[in-house]
């Protein structure tokens, strides 16, 4: 079964980042995916890396500008 990841990301600056994402569970990488933000939002698209099941994943953003990593968050959820 193919999972698609999909979400939207709205900034409080409107800035021209980069936006990497990653989805990992226990340190292993399940997805990942890069998108531009354009007037303070970015839709992030996850590609698949390996089987996704049920359990509690982080996804993790990191936020580039001009080559520079200027900031990062993580959110843990249960995938059910």
């Amino acid at each position: 079964r193919k999972v698609k990841v999909t979400c939207k990301v709205k900034f409080t600056k409107a800035a021209k980042l980069t936006v990497r994402s990653r989805l990992s569970r226990r340190g292993v990488l399940y997805a990942s995916g890069k998108s531009r933000a354009r007037h303070g939002r970015a839709k992030l698209h996850l590609h698949q890396r390996r089987a996704i099941h049920r359990g509690t994943y982080t996804l993790t953003l990191i936020f580039v500008q001009h080559g520079h990593r200027v900031g990062s968050t993580s959110r843990r959820f249960t995938i059910r």
